[in-house]
């Protein structure tokens, strides 16, 4: 058995041109009849803000609540810029990005620093070395397996 590292959007092609035979990766639609899906787990949707940040004493956010704020995403590379644009957009903002990058850390020194906020997956990222931000949790849940 051979493992290997690719971007999301190639994992579909490999399968169905029999360059792989099992994927790992998170779902945000249902996956095809012709296609069997074990689930492992589930992770959810957090905003990430510094504890500076008027929202951050909320135990959960409502995403219409993040209409004046700057964000700092993950790009379209990570498969999550879709699904976090297209959330805030059905909550009727039009978000102002100050970043989008592939670095959860760059992401993560920023909000240190006090900039803007962040909408990621929970199980991304390690709370260990940044101590003055925090993650509220999207009211209601967003879950992605």
């Amino acid at each position: 058995m051979k493992f290997s590292e690719v971007e999301t959007d190639q994992l579909e092609s490999a399968l169905t041109h029999d360059r792989a035979d099992i994927i790992f990766t998170r779902l945000f639609h249902p996956i095809q009849a012709k296609y069997t899906a074990l689930i492992n787990e589930e992770d959810y949707f957090v905003i990430l803000m510094p504890k500076s940040n008027r929202l951050a004493a909320q135990a959960s956010v409502k995403l219409e609540m993040l209409v004046h704020e700057s964000f700092l995403l993950l790009d379209s590379a990570t498969n999550l810029f879709d699904p976090v644009k297209t959330m805030l957009m059905q909550a009727g903002i039009t978000p102002q990005i100050t970043y989008e990058g592939r670095r959860i850390d760059l992401i993560l020194g920023m909000l240190n620093r006090g900039v803007g906020v962040s909408i990621m997956m929970r199980k991304s990222f390690d709370l260990t070395n940044y101590k003055t931000w925090w993650p509220s949790r999207l009211n209601p849940r967003h879950t992605v397996t």
